[in-house]
């Protein structure tokens, strides 16, 4: 009888046997993290770009943070201080760690605040039928980028609020001493103690009023996006694409409605249970209309590095990750 490849014995008569062969278990694993990193692409895009963005930025958060409050501490103060000179009275004064005052909750509130609007804001894309890397209806990206937003804006209210306590320290020398030694779980523990908790969601209505922001920004941004994919040889977004949909989308977007954010970090900064309507009331009877304006100027000049490192890091982590990490 021949010998086949499935006998059970040699031709000498020594017993074999056949070993199966297992999968390889690295094998498995990378498999698993390539599947994780897709699934996840969205979150990890978006906690990298918060946080290169708090990083980069802290300079220009803090000048425009403190030129937003000032107002406050120092009624019909000049409104048009130039980045620079503010930028320098910070650094004769503090030093140059006045410039990263508020960046321990900034490296949380903003990777946070990034990896969970990002992944919503997508989910409520395809909730309303609108596929990712399509333009879709104007109205279901203004739906999606205001829930997203909203949702965000509640879960992360309490960090911006110690960001904004922490930046604006300078003006409460009363309370400075004792705050510059707090983490921001423990400032979070001081404002509820002495303010209640709801303090810690001050700013909250100002924040639902600039939902309009994102409903400009985002639908714009989405569109610039795609324009930039239509003129690109490889059907792919430029670096230069990115760059110019992330910053026209968010200059016209924060243009219109920057009033919300300085009647928010207002809010965030008073020690008083001063209401959204009362904060308004009190800034147009110190400085007029254009105090509702306080800092533009530093914020258009903000814009572009804050939102290109967020965005333009967002998109390319997510191209890396498509481009180098195999699909399970």
């Amino acid at each position: 009888m021949p010998v086949t490849a499935s006998s059970s014995s040699s031709s000498s008569g020594a017993p074999t046997s056949a070993t199966p062969v297992a999968p390889a278990a690295s094998h498995s694993y990378l498999t698993s993290a390539a599947h994780w990193i897709h699934y996840n692409q969205s979150i990890l895009a978006g906690a990298g770009g918060g946080l290169v963005n708090a990083l980069v930025c802290s300079p220009l958060d803090v000048a425009k943070v403190r030129q937003q409050v000032e107002g406050v501490i120092h009624p019909g103060t000049s409104h048009q201080a130039g980045l620079w000179t503010i930028l320098r009275d910070i650094r004769n004064q503090e030093g140059y760690r006045g410039w990263f005052r508020g960046l321990q909750p900034s490296l949380i509130t903003l990777p946070f605040f990034w990896a969970t609007y990002f992944p919503l804001y997508d989910a409520f894309r395809r909730r309303l039928g609108v596929e990712p890397n399509t333009r879709g209806a104007v109205w279901k990206s203004c739906l999606a980028a205001m829930g997203a937003a909203g949702v965000v804006d509640v879960l992360t209210n309490p960090l911006w609020v110690v960001r904004t306590r922490i930046i604006s320290a300078v003006y409460h020398r009363t309370e400075q001493a004792v705050l510059q030694r707090l983490s921001v779980p423990g400032h979070m523990l001081h404002i509820a103690k002495h303010e209640g908790i709801t303090a810690l969601y001050k700013g909250l209505g100002a924040s639902f009023l600039g939902l309009l922001h994102v409903a400009i920004q985002f639908p714009l941004y989405e569109e610039l996006k795609h324009r930039a994919r239509d003129a690109s040889p490889d059907g792919r977004e430029s670096i230069l694409g990115l760059i110019l949909a992330s910053a026209g989308s968010k200059l016209v977007a924060g243009t219109i409605t920057y009033p919300h954010e300085v009647v928010r970090a207002r809010m965030q900064d008073s020690r008083n249970p001063a209401g959204l309507a009362s904060i308004a009331k009190n800034i147009l009877q110190a400085d007029g209309w254009r105090g509702f304006y306080r800092g533009l100027h530093i914020n258009i000049l903000r814009v572009l590095p804050s939102c290109i490192t967020t965005f333009v890091t967002y998109e390319l982590i997510k191209q890396a990750i498509h481009k180098h990490v195999p699909s399970p």
